[in-house]
C-alpha cells in the first residue's frame, strides 16, 4: 500500500510540473513568434494527456475494483478537457482556451499530491453503472469546455466591439470559429448528457422513486431543458451572444445536479 501511494504521488507530481511547463510554453508562444515554440505547446499537451491517464489509471485503481470518489472524477473530467482541447488545437490553433484547461489541470493534479486516494472500499463494477459514470464524466467535460468557450467568446465579442482592448482580441481564434466549435461542443454534449440521463434510471431507477431524490432528477433534467433551448435557439433562431451566459447557467446546473448526487448518494457515486 506504502509502494501504491509513493508511486500515486510521484505520478501525480509529474503529471502537475508537466502542466506548468505546457502553460509556460504557450505563455512564450503568444509573447514571440519564434519556430521554436510553434509545435512545443502541443507537444506538452500530449504528454500531459499522457501522465494524466496513468493517473487517472491509477487513482481509480487503487484498491480493488474502481473507484469513482470526487477526486478522482475531477481528474477524470479535466482528462477529457484536455483531450477534446488537444485535437480542437488541429483545427485552430487557442493558446488561451488550452491554458486555461491545462491550469485547471494542474490544480486538480496538486491536489492529488496531498489527498491519497480513498479508502473506504470501491462499488462493485456493474456494467450500466460504470457506462453511466463514464458518460457523465466524458459530458461534464465537454460542457465545461463549452463553458469556458462561452466565455472566451463573451470577451472576444466584447474585445471586438472596444477599440481600446483590439489588440487582446489576436490571442484569440476568430470570432465565427469560436462560436462554431462552442457549439459543436454543446451539441455533443447534450448527446452525451441525454444518454446518461436515461442511463441513470437504469441504475439509480429505485432510488429515484424516493422524494428526496427529486431535487437531483430536477436538476439533471432542468440542464438538459436549458441546453436544449440554446441549441434550438441558435440554429433555429440565430442567437449568438445572449447564449454565453445560458451556457454557463447550464453547466452550473450540471454541477450542481452531481453535488446533489454526491450528497444524496455518498457511498455510490
Amino acid at each position: 500500500m506504502l509502494a501504491n501511494s509513493l508511486l500515486h504521488t510521484s505520478v501525480a507530481c509529474v503529471a502537475a510540473v508537466i502542466a506548468i511547463v505546457a502553460i509556460w510554453l504557450h505563455v512564450r508562444r503568444l509573447r514571440q513568434s519564434s519556430t521554436i515554440f510553434k509545435h512545443l505547446p502541443q507537444i506538452a499537451v500530449g504528454l500531459a494527456i499522457i501522465a494524466l491517464l496513468y493517473l487517472v489509471y491509477l487513482s481509480l485503481t487503487y484498491h480493488r475494483g474502481i473507484d469513482f470518489s470526487s477526486l478522482n472524477m475531477a481528474l477524470l473530467i479535466a482528462l477529457g478537457m484536455l483531450i477534446v482541447v488537444f485535437f480542437l488545437n488541429f483545427m485552430k490553433k487557442n493558446d488561451i482556451l488550452t491554458m486555461a484547461v491545462l491550469s485547471l489541470s494542474a490544480i486538480v493534479e496538486l491536489i492529488a499530491i496531498y489527498v491519497e486516494p480513498s479508502s473506504r472500499v470501491p462499488v462493485p463494477v456493474d456494467p450500466i453503472f460504470f457506462l453511466h459514470i463514464v458518460l457523465s464524466a466524458v459530458s461534464y467535460a465537454v460542457l465545461g469546455l463549452a463553458a469556458v468557450q462561452s466565455m472566451l467568446f463573451f470577451e472576444l465579442h466584447r474585445w471586438l466591439r472596444s477599440r481600446d482592448d483590439l489588440g487582446k482580441a489576436t490571442l484569440l481564434p476568430p470570432l465565427d470559429f469560436v462560436e462554431t466549435t462552442n457549439f459543436r461542443l454543446i451539441l455533443v454534449g447534450e448527446i452525451l448528457l441525454t444518454i446518461a440521463i436515461v442511463s441513470a434510471f437504469f441504475f439509480y431507477g429505485e432510488l429515484l422513486d424516493r422524494l428526496s431524490y427529486l431535487p437531483h432528477v430536477v436538476l439533471a433534467v432542468a440542464a438538459w431543458l436549458v441546453y436544449l433551448v440554446l441549441l434550438i435557439g441558435h440554429y433555429r433562431l440565430g442567437w449568438r451572444s445572449k447564449c454565453t451566459y445560458w451556457s454557463i447557467l447550464a453547466f452550473l446546473l450540471v454541477i450542481a445536479c452531481y453535488i446533489g448526487l454526491k450528497i444524496l448518494t455518498p457511498t455510490i457515486s
